[in-house]
């Protein structure tokens, strides 16, 4: 969970949920940030598991000693604070796996705040998706948020 106060500022451990494109510049983002802290990556991709989240965040990190996982259970494990997600797809049923131990969830994917310019399905049935989000985790409609170009949802502390 989040760590102590350190100079006055609470440092927010972050589990980093995919690493293409925009994962890796999530991921440097929160390695240069001075009140963040790499809790862990969760890959898609079987091959990068193991690999140091260094070398997946691209040129110019050096090896962090944060390893990837394909193990889902293994950043439920970690605590942390946040997950980060930024997957190619999106994928309510891991929303609702990050959600449940009480993981705030921040993502990037456009069917959390461009609900409306989503394809068919998706875009008529976002509000009832929402709801049903909401009630298998018991929190609040209103703690699923959108603001700006990035989408939160928080569970109740």
């Amino acid at each position: 969970m989040t760590e102590p106060l350190r100079h006055g500022v609470q440092r927010y451990r972050v589990a980093q949920w995919a690493t293409g494109n925009i994962g890796a510049r999530t991921m440097r983002a929160v390695l240069e940030h001075p009140n963040l802290t790499l809790a862990g990556v969760y890959v898609h991709t079987p091959a990068k598991a193991g690999l140091d989240t260094g070398e997946l965040s691209g040129v110019g990190f050096d090896a962090t000693g944060v390893l990837a996982t394909h193990d889902i259970d293994e950043i439920l494990a970690l605590g942390a604070d946040c997950a980060l997600r930024t997957p190619r797809d999106c994928d309510f049923g891991e929303v609702r796996t990050l959600l449940s131990p009480g993981v705030d969830v921040v993502s990037t994917r456009g069917e959390f705040h461009h609900a409306r310019a989503t394809p068919g399905g998706l875009r008529d049935n976002f509000g009832p998706l929402l709801r049903l989000l909401a009630e298998a985790l018991s929190v609040p409609l209103d703690s699923v948020e959108a603001v700006g170009e990035v989408a939160t949802a928080r569970h109740p502390t």
